[in-house]
């Protein structure tokens, strides 16, 4: 009866050291497991990190290309500005000079006019 006892407690302890291996090889699993999630995060953060400095260059080259189409935007404005002035002032200059041109021309057409009826009254006289 004795040794049935031992029997039954080597076989209890048989299978709790059985057991004990199956808990000790998922907690290695587990830990596995775990260390390969610790390094895909590792790797999705330095994913994360790369995108953000990505968007930060994005943002500067944003920013960049707002500031010199301010300054473009500036230049045209100014520039058409000082073009459609200087048009209006040369559209003025030559309207004054098509007028004193009208002018001189009906001061020659009455010349020429005056010349006419003297040169008939010449023709008529002879």
């Amino acid at each position: 009866m004795e040794e049935k006892i031992l029997q039954l407690i080597l076989s209890e302890i048989k299978d709790l050291k059985v057991n004990q291996e199956k808990v000790y090889r998922e907690v290695t699993d587990i830990k596995e497991g775990q260390q390969r999630l610790e390094g895909r995060m590792d790797k999705l953060e330095e994913g994360q990190q790369r995108l953000e400095g990505r968007m930060d260059k994005l943002e500067e080259g944003q920013q960049r290309l707002e500031g010199r189409m301010d300054k473009l935007e500036s230049k045209i404005e100014t520039e058409i500005t000082d073009k459609i002035r200087a048009l209006y002032d040369f559209r003025e200059v030559q309207a004054d000079i098509n007028n004193r041109i009208i002018t001189t021309l009906d001061r020659i057409e009455a010349k020429v006019d005056v010349l006419q009826m003297e040169t008939a009254q010449i023709r008529r006289v002879k």
